[in-house]
C-alpha cells in the first residue's frame, strides 16, 4: 500500500469538475492510488445524490417567518421548498400579540379571517404601574398562541402543494449560493436562499 496517500481536495484542483453539480465543495481529504485515484468516485457519488430544486427558493427554518414566506411565494406561483431540521414542525410557544403591521401582511394574504375565529381582539389596553393605571388607549392587535398561527400557516401552505423536507439541517452553503449541504448527508441544487432560522445568524 505504499502508493496510497492522504490528498487535500480541492475545488480548483479540477477544473472541469468545478462546474459539476454536487462537486463543489471546498475541501475533502480521501485515500486514494496514484494511479488509479478513487477520489473521482466519491466525487460522482456526491453528485448522484444531489437533490434537484435549481427553480425554487429555498427556505430554512419552519417557523412564523418561514411558514409565511413560502406561503406568499406559493401563492402567487412560485416555486418553493422549505427545510426543516426538526422532524415536525414545532407548535410550541407562548402566546403572542400580533400588530397592525402584521395583520397588513396576514389581510393581504387572505388569512386574517382564518386567524380571527383563532384569536382574541381585545378593545382596549391599559397601563399600570403598582396597580395604578397611567395610560388607557384602543387597540388594533390580535393576541394568539403560537401554536394557533403556525396552524392556520402550516395548514393554508399544504393545501397549496407545499413541500416541506424535514430532518434538514443547513451544515455548510457553498461560495456560489446554490447548493445546500445537510448533516443528514444530503445535498440539495437550490435557486435562492431564504434563511429564516435564527441558528444561521
Amino acid at each position: 500500500a505504499s502508493d496510497v496517500y492522504k490528498r487535500q481536495l480541492h475545488i480548483n484542483d479540477f477544473e472541469l469538475l468545478r462546474t459539476v453539480p454536487g462537486t463543489e465543495f471546498r475541501h475533502a481529504s480521501f485515500p486514494c492510488s496514484k494511479k488509479h485515484p478513487i477520489f473521482i468516485m466519491y466525487l460522482f457519488f456526491w453528485n448522484y445524490d444531489l437533490m434537484n430544486f435549481s427553480n425554487h427558493i429555498g427556505i430554512i427554518g419552519s417557523g412564523i417567518s418561514g411558514l409565511t414566506l413560502a406561503y406568499a411565494l406559493k401563492k402567487i406561483g412560485i416555486d418553493v421548498v422549505l427545510f426543516e431540521r426538526s422532524k415536525e414542525v414545532s407548535e410550541y410557544g407562548a402566546g403572542i400579540s400580533i400588530s397592525r403591521n402584521a395583520l397588513k401582511i396576514l389581510d393581504h394574504l387572505d388569512l386574517i379571517s382564518l386567524l380571527r375565529e383563532k384569536s382574541y381582539q381585545p378593545k382596549t389596553v391599559s397601563w399600570k404601574y403598582k396597580n395604578n393605571e397611567f395610560h388607557y388607549t384602543s387597540t388594533d392587535v390580535f393576541t394568539a398562541s403560537r401554536k394557533n398561527l403556525i396552524k392556520v400557516l402550516y395548514e393554508e401552505y399544504i393545501k397549496l402543494g407545499g413541500e416541506i423536507l424535514y430532518d434538514h439541517e443547513v451544515c455548510d452553503i457553498t461560495e456560489n449560493g446554490k447548493v445546500l449541504h445537510f448533516t443528514n448527508k444530503n445535498n440539495c441544487n437550490i435557486k435562492h436562499i431564504a434563511a429564516c432560522d435564527l441558528s444561521l445568524i
